[in-house]
């Protein structure tokens, strides 16, 4: 990792790797290894330092190497912030972690700070983080209670990737992704033809000229290239040290990729689509040791793709379904009610759920 900043620096450019996960493009690298800029020696011991230096390099990929950053209480803008064009890559021995409990972040909207703070903050456009490990220490019982703080939280962010990174603690969202104020909803899209009475979703990829298909996931978003989804969530570890509410939640969020991620421990929900977060594509996502749903799609999330994921609960269902409109075939259900096969199709919503129960009927269940 080291060899290629440097030769991408002496290049020119940042990033001379390309695929999710990483931005591309950026024009400038600063590596740190040890806790110190590699090519000045410049000390970079505390949050306060590396933020500082993240604020005077814009348009940069910053390489961590066995570096670790305690966030701690720093004002306003308590916990890293990477604001538009700014990557973060860290290796295995690279930790961003907090000890103690950490006030209400003053830098993000009050609608948004009531969820608790955050060590990692993505906004703007281009930003990412790959790599090493984003960790809550702070002890079960302590006064940060385990459902008010975040690991990574996104918030109006475009173009912003999270990948390979583990993270770990008794987090009230591991990752949360915030994709308007909640002042307004998405913008509606016509409803096309083969969608029953009642849409009113947003229409992101079919405006774009996607093709509805039985395929509709990553071979067409991703490699085809018809969509650019706004937020990637891809190949992370998440992992509970001790009862949690959510390791991933979206909010107004229309777009998110989730793929390939490990979810461990005792969290309320392993995955929770909330507050209208539509046109998403969940797949190839492994959760286990969710309390109450590992997925959890909430009323009027619409037209998301579930498909290709393992989803098993310790408590009441693999799966609650308390949408229409969505796309859920060929995931794995295990564990939760017996009598439910994992699967709940709530009644609930004030509009008809029965597309989403003939999709499911194909589903393999507990097999």
């Amino acid at each position: 990792m080291l060899a290629l900043a440097l030769a991408a620096a002496a290049a020119g450019r940042a990033d001379a790797e390309v695929g999710w996960g990483i931005n591309a493009a950026l024009a400038h690298a600063v590596v740190i290894t040890d806790n110190h800029v590699h090519a000045s020696g410049e000390g970079v011991a505390t949050s306060v330092q590396l933020q500082a230096l993240l604020d005077a390099n814009p348009n940069t990929a910053f390489y961590l190497r066995r570096t670790r950053i305690e966030i701690v209480a720093d004002g306003n803008r308590t916990g890293l912030t990477l604001a538009g064009n700014r990557s973060l890559v860290m290796d295995a021995a690279s930790e961003i972690f907090c000890t103690t409990a950490l006030p209400p972040p003053g830098n993000v909207p009050p609608s948004d700070a009531k969820y608790g703070p955050h060590l990692i903050l993505l906004t703007g456009t281009n930003v990412g983080v790959r790599g090493g490990r984003v960790t809550q220490h702070t002890a079960p019982g302590s006064s940060q209670k385990p459902d008010n703080s975040v690991g990574i939280r996104l918030l109006d962010a475009s173009d912003a990737k999270v990948s390979q990174v583990t993270l770990s603690g008794s987090w009230g969202q591991a990752i949360r992704v915030m994709g308007h104020d909640g002042a307004t909803a998405p913008p509606f899209g016509s409803c096309p033809s083969y969608y029953t009475a009642g849409c009113q979703a947003p229409q992101l990829p079919f405006q774009q000229g996607l093709n509805f298909s039985s395929q509709l996931a990553l071979s067409e978003l991703m490699t085809m290239g018809l969509v650019r989804p706004p937020v990637v969530l891809l190949n992370n570890t998440i992992v509970a040290s001790a009862r949690a509410e959510r390791a991933i939640w979206l909010t107004w969020s229309v777009g998110v990729i989730v793929a390939g991620n490990v979810i461990r421990g005792p969290y309320r929900y392993g995955i929770d689509l909330d507050a209208m977060a539509s046109q998403c594509v969940i797949t190839g996502n492994d959760v286990r040791g969710s309390l109450y749903a590992a997925l959890f799609i909430e009323m009027q999330c619409l037209h998301n793709v579930v498909t290709a994921n393992t989803l098993v609960a310790n408590g009441s269902y693999a799966l609650n379904l308390n949408s229409f409109l969505n796309f859920v075939v060929l995931n794995d259900l295990g564990g939760g009610e017996a009598k439910s096969g994992g699967l709940k199709i709530s009644g609930t919503s004030p509009y008809p759920v029965a597309l989403s129960v003939h999709q499911l009927l194909s589903d393999s269940l507990n097999e």
